[in-house]
């Protein structure tokens, strides 16, 4: 049996939304793929060299049709050679930045926040990840009616504001300093810090935008560490209601 894809869902959410985005653009601005691979006229590609094409027409095809049945389009957007594509898109489209064509500007985030935590949290009772699943899932009997739908709305309602910080930071590849332990004497606390910044990865820029590389594997690790704390505290909050 093949093992399972974490959180496939939510990356296929994601997904929909920045082909989606992109596609818009292109429209709005009236140009061809061709213009946007930096070239006048599909005549114009056909007849460069092969050196010339940086961009290659039947990715950036895949990229706006979000078909990602091809491997160099798997996680949508090329890793290989990533900054190719991002450079057009920015220079082409008119994005302010990657995070905005990949994410969206932080006002289509907060339009977008509340459908992606409900998938997000479909695909986590739905998990091979233990402590995601039986979180995700000892919350939601907590909470009455038998809506399924209405009682996620309900939690993410609970902690929006503190989700949508995590969200946010997440989207950036934010690197978290948090306490790990604390040595404890007689005298004093001391708190020893994790300063580890993200793994550097093609596509991703950390602090300022994480790329779409593994998403899947990112979205899984982001869940089980970032959400099921924020989870956890709302279980207990229900529990001593």
């Amino acid at each position: 049996m093949a093992q399972k894809t974490e959180f496939e869902n939510t990356a296929d959410f994601i997904y929909k939304l920045t082909a989606n985005r992109l596609r818009t653009k292109k429209d709005d601005l009236g140009l061809t793929l061709y213009q946007i691979a930096g070239f006048d006229t599909q005549k114009a590609y056909t007849e460069a060299e092969s050196f010339e094409k940086e961009i290659d027409i039947n990715i950036l095809s895949s990229i706006f049709n979000n078909n990602r049945q091809k491997k160099k389009t798997r996680f949508l957007i090329p890793s290989t050679n990533s900054s190719y594509y991002y450079r057009s898109f920015i220079d082409n489209l008119d994005f302010r930045d990657v995070h905005d064509f990949l994410w969206g500007n932080d006002i289509e985030i907060q339009n977008y926040v509340e459908n992606l935590f409900m998938v997000l949290y479909e695909d986590g009772i739905t998990s091979g990840n233990s402590k995601i699943k039986n979180t995700f899932y000892d919350l939601l009997e907590v909470i009455s009616g038998s809506d399924k739908n209405a009682k996620i709305s309900l939690i993410y309602y609970s902690i929006k504001d503190k989700f949508n910080k995590e969200w946010i930071e997440f989207t950036k590849a934010t690197s978290a300093v948090n306490p790990i332990f604390e040595i404890v004497d007689i005298k004093k606390s001391t708190k020893v810090f994790d300063t580890r910044k993200p793994k550097e990865l093609d596509g991703t820029e950390p602090n300022v935008h994480l790329g779409f590389k593994k998403l899947n594997d990112a979205l899984e690790k982001f869940t089980e560490a970032r959400i099921v704390p924020l989870l956890i505290g709302e279980l207990l909050n229900q529990s001593n209601k």
